[in-house]
């Protein structure tokens, strides 16, 4: 469904209405005009991940793995590496942390945001809690190893972490990312522009 123009002939927004399952030949059909999101709801039942992926247990498993800390992805004020454990301290209970300090000290209108934490080449057993679903087509095994160490030269797949009220500001993913994005805890407003 195309948004309708408004009277300045920009289009007005368009709400997605969620599906609750899709096929691979659905999902190429779903896409096509290429640039068209699709949200998805059940795709993650049966996930182990579903069930032990808590703040706490990445805590209590990898808490002296560093993830980065920052303000914001672009302009960034404040960027610096810290302890897992130390970070989701920050996330359960913030009063009284250092960063909850430098939250303050730098006069910041949101929480620091862990972007872009990538466990699965150091904790591989992550990759048996979750499964691709049905309708995304991996073609990592596609691209020569040129290719890889070019555009991805680190093993591909995010873990996000943030408080309520974190921000990712308006930005283009590097690479012009196609993704999927599993929601594991909390809840994110998304807005995709195509």
């Amino acid at each position: 469904m195309s948004p309708a123009p408004t009277s300045t002939g920009a289009p007005t927004a368009t709400l997605l209405e969620p599906r609750t399952s899709i096929s691979l030949e659905e999902f190429e059909d779903a896409m096509h005009p290429v640039g068209r999101p699709l949200l998805l709801t059940g795709a993650m039942q049966g996930w182990p991940a579903m069930r032990t992926w808590t703040f706490e247990w990445f805590a209590s498993r990898y808490g002296r793995d560093r993830v980065t800390v920052m303000d914001s992805l672009y302009h960034t004020q404040y960027m610096a590496r810290v302890r897992l454990a130390d970070y989701v301290a920050y996330l359960l209970s913030p009063e009284g942390t250092r960063l909850k300090e430098v939250e303050q000290e730098l006069g910041l209108d949101a929480p620091l945001y862990a972007y872009g934490y990538k466990p699965f080449r150091q904790h591989p057993e992550l990759l048996q809690d979750f499964s691709l679903p049905e309708f995304v087509e991996d073609w990592s095994g596609h691209f020569g190893a040129r290719f890889k160490s070019t555009h991805f030269p680190h093993w591909q797949g995010w873990i996000f972490l943030a408080p309520r009220g974190a921000q990712a500001k308006l930005h283009t993913d590097p690479s012009a990312t196609i993704l999927w994005h599993a929601q594991i805890l909390g809840r994110k407003h998304c807005r995709v522009f195509a």
